[in-house]
């Protein structure tokens, strides 16, 4: 698989190859269409794993190294290394079970712990493993990320999608095309 994001519209090809069939872009035709599962439910996903889940419900399976209010980094080595927060709605410092994931409520930001106790807040930054949260309770609070297991920055807004692509890493991408 190849993305390529030249920050406005990111492109996505997937390939396919074997020792008859020389390397070629996979046709429409191979792919079923299937009802993904809505990634608001609490029901979608067994696991989810670390990573970051787009607006549109799309999960990429992505160790974050570092993010702040602007944008989330996954390492020079990553592609992409950075995604602006404006696409992101959740991030994932750890795996989540369903059962975590239906403990959050829409049009509440903050972060949920490990005891699963939810601190309403605004997501200020990741640095050095260490989670920064403003709260009108508590004002600038940190948080040691081994302890966090979820940041939500937004609401989620799943579009329906014809095609969920699951990769190896456990990524999830969600297309139309």
């Amino acid at each position: 698989m190849e993305v390529f994001d030249n920050t406005a519209r990111a492109i996505s090809k997937l390939y396919w190859s074997s020792p008859s069939t020389p390397r070629t872009i996979i046709p429409k035709a191979c792919f079923t269409p299937g009802k993904p599962p809505d990634p608001a439910s609490a029901l979608a996903y067994f696991r989810i794993p670390p990573g970051v889940m787009l607006v549109d419900g799309s999960i990429l399976a992505r160790r974050v190294q570092a993010a702040d209010e602007s944008s989330v980094s996954f390492g020079k080595a990553m592609t992409p290394p950075a995604l602006s927060t404006i696409n992101i709605a959740r991030v994932f410092f750890n795996s989540l079970t369903s059962e975590n994931l239906g403990t959050l409520q829409a049009n509440r930001t903050g972060l949920l712990l490990h005891n699963k106790d939810f601190i309403e807040g605004e997501f200020r930054n990741l640095k050095d493993n260490r989670i920064r949260l403003y709260s009108v309770l508590f004002g600038i609070k940190t948080f040691d990320q081994s302890k966090v297991l979820a940041a939500v920055l937004r609401n989620l807004k799943p579009t329906p999608a014809a095609y969920e692509l699951i990769t190896r890493d456990d990524s999830r991408l969600r297309l139309n095309q």
